[in-house]
């Protein structure tokens, strides 16, 4: 049998990690004298830091400077998540399912390794993935491929019998950029902005193993 691969996404896909992201950007634009709206962060989803920073401040960046600030910010998110992580419906089944079936489960993430090791230690999901690749381990990241790529490359598996579970327009188009099947979840963004996915669930309740061999098959 052929190996098959899920890819998924952590940020609005294991957990829901907006309340805690965006209660850290309003602490963090506070201290700097900034002013968003939500719209900022809507926008800005799915985006690595090293996008969001210069617009946020109006200016060019030093990675130095981007990182030194990075670090601040994730470090007050990683503090509000502190044992009140939970994980969206249906995502621990279908991790248990898929493994049964005979998929390999990766984690694909722009975020930092700080924030996603927090978040997966928080589910009690350690051991489950195969590789976790996150923002720092590429030099691009979504809505480049680079994330999926190198997650199947580490799960030993073909790109083609891949598919990424996102939640974000720049998942969803990194995915296809990779050459992988794509479903996206709406726990983010409507449907109106994941139309370019192979499939658009309300719920990974809704998305069963036979779904997913479904869609390699085609």
């Amino acid at each position: 049998m052929r190996k098959k691969c899920l890819i998924f996404d952590m940020d609005g896909v294991l957990a829901n990690t907006a309340p805690f992201h965006i209660a850290a950007w309003e602490e963090f634009v506070n201290t700097h004298g900034l002013v968003i709206d939500q719209r900022f962060f809507w926008d800005a989803f799915g985006l690595g830091n090293d996008e969001i920073f210069p617009p946020l401040f109006k200016r060019s960046m030093t990675r130095e400077e981007i990182a030194a600030l990075t670090i601040e910010k994730e470090t007050l998110f990683r503090g509000k998540i502190a044992g009140k992580i939970r994980p969206f419906p249906g995502v621990m089944e279908l991790i248990s399912a898929s493994v049964k079936a005979g998929y390999v489960c990766a984690v694909g993430s722009s975020a930092i390794r700080d924030n996603v090791e927090a978040v997966v230690a928080g589910l009690g999901l350690n051991g489950r993935f195969s590789c976790i690749v996150t923002g720092d381990d590429v030099a691009k990241a979504k809505p480049e491929p680079d994330i999926f790529l190198k997650a199947a490359a580490l799960s030993g598996v073909a790109p083609e019998r891949c598919i990424v579970i996102e939640d974000s327009f720049h998942g969803v188009t990194a995915a296809l950029r990779a050459g992988m099947k794509c479903i996206a979840v709406t726990n983010s963004h409507g449907a109106e902005k994941l139309g370019h996915a192979h499939l658009v669930a309300a719920s990974l309740e809704d998305v069963h193993v036979e779904i997913c061999d479904g869609l390699l098959e085609k």
